[in-house]
Parts: structure tokens; C-alpha cells; sequence
């Protein structure tokens, strides 16, 4: 449809949307635009200079700051022309990213693993440090790092393997940073430790061919701890072991 209008019919056809569209000749020099073009550039046709980043859009979207301030996330679309010509066509999508930016920090879950993502387990742990700030009762965690040629099928198996070790009451999280993170209730350092002493072994055997290590840190919840900082705890007792993997 679109090779088969000239610049006149496309800048008429879409004059009345919400949509940014520049027409460019043969030799790539703007011919037309319509009034939500001329809005983004807050200028006329002849004063766009040939380097404008609307101009030498090449990817499929771009950000673009309005002349207002306002910071825009375009798509784009190249489209050929019946001249020759081609029309660039500038869609606003920052309303739907900025969405899907919310639904996603709402979101509890990984989409890969099915598990607890870190907000979602964040979420469930809260009510286990409560239990523990009132009976004094125990709580470890443990943070497992995933090291080396690692892709989102070996983060399912390592998922499933998780929860075949652990018990229905433990929790498990996952983030998109190859970590995942064991909240184990009623769980003293020491039995957490002899945990991660079988885990080390399961996934030694199930990832022995592959080029992929792990890493663990462990953390028992003290008086003084709230969610963070117990993460925080379990995330600086595995940072020695990942520096002297690094430095190896």
C-alpha cells in the first residue's frame, strides 16, 4: 500500500493522527512532514539540520527529547515510497513502556524459572524475619550464584533441582542476575551450610560437562536484621568467593 502513495497522499493520510511522520526524497532530503512531525521538532522543514538523530534514525526506535523537555520513546518504521523516496514514521510509545515498566516491577514472579522473583520473595519474607523478631526463632539465607556459560534452560534446570532438594516450607527466589536466593526458616547457619555442601555436589554432577560454576553465601538472621540487610549479608559472604574466581 504504502509504495504506491506519493508524499502528498501519505503527509494528507496521516495529517490527523497522532502519529510523527517525515517524508524524504529520493536522496534522502526532508520533502514533507505532517503536524506531529513539525511538533517533535518544534521547527519547520527547512531549518532540519541533515545529522538530526529523526533524520539518521536507523534503528527501530530511539529516544527523543520534544522540545518541551519531555524525554519520548519512539518506534520506527521505514517505509518506501512510490518516488522513490522513503517516509520515516515516528510512533510515541512511552505510556505503553513506562506500563509495562510497572507491570513488570509489580510483577512477583521470574519469567523464566517460574519462581519467585527478588520483590516477590522480598514480599514473602517479611512476615518469616516478623516470626523471627518475635519467638526469636531461626532463619538462614542463602544466596547461590551461577558462574559461566549459563543460559535461561540451565537456570530451569538449576530451578528444578532446588526444589527437589528443598523443603515445602523454604523458599525460593530468582533473579535475572544468574542469583538465586534460599530462605530457609528454622534453619541455623550451620545446617544451612551442610545444605549448601549437597548442593554444591548436585549441580557439580548435573552441570559436569558444561562451563558453568556456582557460588554461595550465607547469612542467619540476627536481632538487629530486617529483609535487606540480611540479603545484603548473604550478597557480601559470596562476594569473597567471587573475587578470588575472578582474580583465578
Amino acid at each position: 500500500m504504502w509504495d504506491r502513495l506519493t508524499p502528498s497522499q501519505l503527509v494528507e493520510l496521516l495529517d490527523t493522527t497522532s502519529d510523527a511522520l517525515l517524508v524524504l526524497d529520493r536522496n534522502g532530503r526532508p520533502a514533507a512532514a505532517n503536524a506531529a512531525l513539525l511538533r517533535l521538532l518544534d521547527a519547520g522543514l527547512d531549518d532540519l539540520d541533515p545529522e538530526h538523530p529523526l533524520l539518521a534514525a536507523a534503528a527501530d526506535s530511539l529516544s527523543h527529547t520534544a522540545p518541551g523537555g519531555a524525554r519520548l520513546q519512539l518506534q520506527v518504521r521505514r517505509l518506501p515510497l512510490a518516488d522513490g523516496g522513503q517516509a520515516l514514521w515516528f510512533r510515541d510509545c512511552t505510556e505503553q513502556q513506562r506500563l509495562q515498566q510497572e507491570l513488570s516491577e509489580q510483577t512477583l514472579t521470574d519469567p523464566v524459572t517460574g519462581l519467585l522473583n527478588r520483590r516477590g520473595l522480598s514480599v514473602a519474607l517479611e512476615p518469616q524475619v516478623s516470626r523471627c523478631r518475635r519467638y526469636d526463632s531461626p532463619l538462614s539465607l542463602v544466596l547461590l550464584e551461577l558462574r559461566g556459560d549459563v543460559d535461561d534452560p540451565a537456570r530451569v534446570r538449576v530451578s528444578r533441582i532446588l526444589k527437589d532438594q528443598l523443603r515445602w516450607a523454604d523458599m525460593i527466589g530468582c533473579n535475572e542476575d544468574q542469583r538465586f536466593i534460599l530462605a530457609l526458616p528454622e534453619t541455623r547457619q550451620a545446617d544451612a551450610e551442610q545444605l549448601i555442601a549437597k548442593l554444591r555436589e548436585r549441580l557439580a554432577a548435573e552441570f559436569a560437562s558444561e562451563l558453568v560454576d556456582t557460588g554461595f553465601g550465607v547469612a542467619e538472621w540476627r536481632k538487629a536484621d530486617n529483609t535487606q540487610t540480611l540479603l545484603n549479608r548473604a550478597a557480601a559472604a559470596l562476594a569473597p568467593a567471587a573475587a578470588s574466581t575472578a582474580a583465578g
